[in-house]
C-alpha cells in the first residue's frame, strides 16, 4: 500500500507541474489579445476632424481607408489568437482538473 501511496504522490506532483506549465502558457496566450484589442481601440479613436483644404481632405480619406484595412487585419489576427487562447484554456482546465483530482485522492 505504501508503494501505491508514493506513486500517487509522484503523480500528483507531476500533475501539479503540468498544471502550472499549462497555466503559464495560458497567461502567455492571453497577452496578445489585450495588445491587439488596444490597437483596434486606438485605430477607432482617431478622428481627422473637418478638413477645409482639399489636399488635407484627400489625406484624411486615405488615412481613414488605411485605418479600416488595418482594423480588418487586426480583427483577423485577434480571431486567430483567440482560437489559440481558447485551445490553451481547455488544455489548462484539464491539467487543473487532473491535479486537483490527484490531490483529493492523495488526501484520502
Amino acid at each position: 500500500m505504501d508503494a501505491k501511496r508514493k506513486k500517487l504522490n509522484d503523480l500528483a506532483r507531476i500533475a501539479t507541474l503540468v498544471r502550472d506549465t499549462e497555466l503559464h502558457k495560458l497567461a502567455n496566450a492571453s497577452r496578445p489579445l489585450l495588445e491587439i484589442r488596444l490597437q483596434i481601440a486606438a485605430l477607432s479613436e482617431v478622428d481627422c476632424g473637418a478638413q477645409v483644404d482639399i489636399s488635407a481632405t484627400r489625406t484624411a480619406a486615405k488615412h481613414d481607408q488605411w485605418r479600416f484595412q488595418k482594423r480588418i487585419e487586426l480583427n483577423g489576427t485577434l480571431a486567430h489568437k483567440t482560437a489559440i487562447y481558447l485551445a490553451q484554456h481547455d488544455i489548462a482546465a484539464r491539467a487543473f482538473g487532473r491535479a486537483a483530482t490527484l490531490e483529493r485522492i492523495g488526501r484520502k
